[in-house]
């Protein structure tokens, strides 16, 4: 699997540059080396709406592949868990409104 893209249910474009200002903003705090990693990849999705491969983050961090996968994986994982959280606030003020 070496490119990976994501799409949306929703087709909104401005959904989907919000999605993209919020990961850039938690990218920005990521430690090294995940920050300039992220930071290409959602360049590159905002570009193209596929993220990078493997191959294309190693060449870009002058690394192995394998520590670009690493990097990819935690990065994917780290935004995985924080939309996840926030789908579950938002869930949550939902029940509290009704």
């Amino acid at each position: 699997m070496e490119t990976m893209s994501a799409r949306a249910e929703n087709k909104s474009e401005v959904d989907e540059r919000e999605l993209l200002r919020f990961l850039f903003k938690r990218a920005a705090q990521l430690a090294q080396p995940q920050r300039p990693t992220a930071m290409l990849m959602l360049a590159h999705y905002e570009r193209v709406h596929e993220f990078p491969s493997v191959r294309a983050l190693a060449q870009a961090a002058h690394s192995s592949q394998g520590a670009a996968q690493r990097n990819r994986r935690a990065i994917l994982a780290s935004w995985r868990h924080i939309l996840t959280t926030c789908e579950l606030e938002v869930l949550g003020h939902h029940r509290a409104v009704l």
